[in-house]
């Protein structure tokens, strides 16, 4: 029982440490003034995988955040910064898998 918990406890800490270091190489690829990663979390399971139709709340973002010229940078910026491993195709086809040909995006903007 005690090796359980133990190894429980090195599982948990390689886990946290991880993250850790997700969180300084991946978070200063995003621009400033963007949200965090996690405030992206409904996205999840549609940036992982393409075949997933993206969640309502995800949609949401896509579509507050897309409606501007900063809210699409960060969308974008984002996408590049593949977080949480997602492929960036996944991600930034988010806004055309949300609406199709009518999703919200700033005239002229386009995410390369």
């Amino acid at each position: 029982m005690g090796k359980l918990l133990r190894m429980g406890s090195v599982s948990s800490l390689v886990v946290m440490a991880a993250v850790c270091i997700g969180v300084l190489f991946v978070m200063p690829l995003v621009a400033e003034g963007c949200p965090e990663a996690t405030y992206y979390e409904p996205c999840l399971p549609a940036a992982l995988n393409g075949n997933v139709e993206p969640s309502e709340p995800c949609c949401n973002i896509v579509r507050t955040m897309g409606q501007t010229w900063d809210g699409a940078a960060c969308l974008c910026e984002q996408a590049h910064a593949q977080t949480f491993g997602a492929p960036f195709q996944n991600s930034v086809t988010m806004p055309i898998r949300c609406f199709g040909a009518k999703y919200p995006n700033p005239s002229g903007y386009v995410c390369h």
